[in-house]
């Protein structure tokens, strides 16, 4: 999970220096790995 917040976090501060043309696909590839964890988070809830 850490990794994945990692991730996000490090592309979340990239997208600043990039051009618009990749900045929404940064964008769209933290929000998905931020739905990945919630998702990880609620199945692991589940299973408790």
């Amino acid at each position: 999970m850490l990794d994945s917040i990692e991730a996000f976090l490090f592309y979340g501060g990239y997208h600043l220096s990039v051009s618009d043309e990749h900045r929404g696909a940064i964008v769209h590839k933290g929000v998905r790995t931020l739905e990945s964890v919630f998702m990880d988070l609620v199945k692991s809830a589940a299973d408790s």
